[in-house]
């Protein structure tokens, strides 16, 4: 008897860990919103983050660098454009 009423008690623990765990996913997806940009727009948002010549503010010295150092994703992304490396200088 004690061993049903363990096993008992491991399948209620269990399925409350899997209902919680499934509570902290959700609370992560809410709380990232950049993980559900699209690529396109990440890019454009990477792009926009390169000096120009009315607006010389961002360093793009560093800006492809410090870009791809976020995540995973975003240094796929980042090292995927060629465009965001063109005045790189190191």
């Amino acid at each position: 008897s004690t061993i049903a009423q363990l096993s008992r008690d491991l399948t209620r623990v269990s399925a409350r860990m899997v209902q919680k765990v499934s509570q902290v996913r959700l609370c992560e997806y809410l709380l990232s919103p950049l993980e559900h940009l699209p690529q396109d727009v990440l890019e454009q948002i990477f792009l926009a983050c390169l000096a120009t010549n009315d607006d010389p503010a961002p360093d793009p010295t560093y800006a492809p660098l410090q870009l791809a150092a976020v995540c995973h994703r975003w240094r796929t992304i980042a090292l995927s454009m060629p465009s965001l490396w063109n005045n790189l200088y190191i």
